[in-house]
């Protein structure tokens, strides 16, 4: 009888400890109070702070002529989410069969993503001034909208990575042997297999991405060059400068877009 190695096994296993359902608790006849506490919780976090917000941002004419003085920063900041957005699914396109079927360096790019993931945004952004604050290529990348995109790139990429793992194991592991027999490399598994399969899921990673760039303070002040200057830097300097209803009117569009 034919015998699986190790790390075929090692893929099942991985495999399977990702097609788990999660586990699920039977509140019984206590379900629709928890139900109602929890709406009620949630709706004094969300709606409480909108209320606020309104009322700063004055009437609807006032809010739309800042939002019409806005345009040039808003403008910036959906080149800047979509550009990263784009960037976090082509990354996640590559890697993610790769991190989650197992292969060579798969368990370094699964600690490399974690790491990323868990470094604040603040020290990336650091980091990220101190490598390319520098003449030549490096340099013209710092003085571009790049250094933003890269930046938020790095920040997002772990998530859009993790939003990507299920429709990859949704792939049968009989469909990629059948392929890998065909002769079809990383590559061309990738190409006709996973990502067909994981259009959804890479669309939904874009989705999230965009959104979460968007509205991303940190890296944004930090990275963001000359002639750049998205919707988050805008409120920044208005907040320090103490014109709160021009900063309301930026959060109520930010939440609206």
């Amino acid at each position: 009888f034919p015998t699986r190695r190790s790390s075929d096994l090692a893929d099942v296993h991985v495999e399977q400890s990702y097609l788990q359902s999660p586990r699920r608790i039977d509140l019984g006849r206590w379900r629709w109070i928890c139900f109602v506490t929890v709406a009620v919780i949630l709706s004094g976090i969300t709606l409480i702070p909108i209320v606020r917000l309104v009322g700063q941002a004055g009437s609807v004419t006032e809010f739309v002529t800042t939002v019409q003085s806005l345009r040039p920063e808003l403008r910036d900041s959906c080149v800047l989410a979509g550009l990263t957005a784009a960037a976090v699914v082509m990354i996640a396109m590559g890697v993610t069969g790769l991190a989650v079927t197992g292969g060579p360096g798969a368990k370094w790019l699964r600690g490399a993503l974690l790491l990323l993931w868990a470094l604040p945004t603040p020290c990336l952004a650091i980091a990220l001034i101190e490598i390319l604050n520098r003449p030549g290529p490096p340099g013209m990348i710092f003085d571009s909208i790049a250094l933003p995109v890269l930046g938020q790139t790095l920040r997002w990429a772990p998530l859009g990575v993790l939003i990507v793992v299920p429709g990859v194991v949704r792939v049968s592991r009989d469909l990629r042997d059948a392929a890998r027999i065909d002769g079809c490399g990383l590559a061309w598994l990738h190409r006709y297999l996973y990502w067909p399969m994981s259009f959804r899921f890479l669309a939904l990673a874009g989705l999230v991405t965009a959104i979460l760039a968007f509205g991303e303070l940190t890296a944004s002040v930090l990275l963001s060059p000359p002639g750049v200057l998205p919707l988050s830097v805008r409120f920044f300097t208005l907040v320090h400068y103490g014109l709160q209803g021009e900063a309301a009117s930026i959060c109520l569009l930010v939440i609206l877009v």
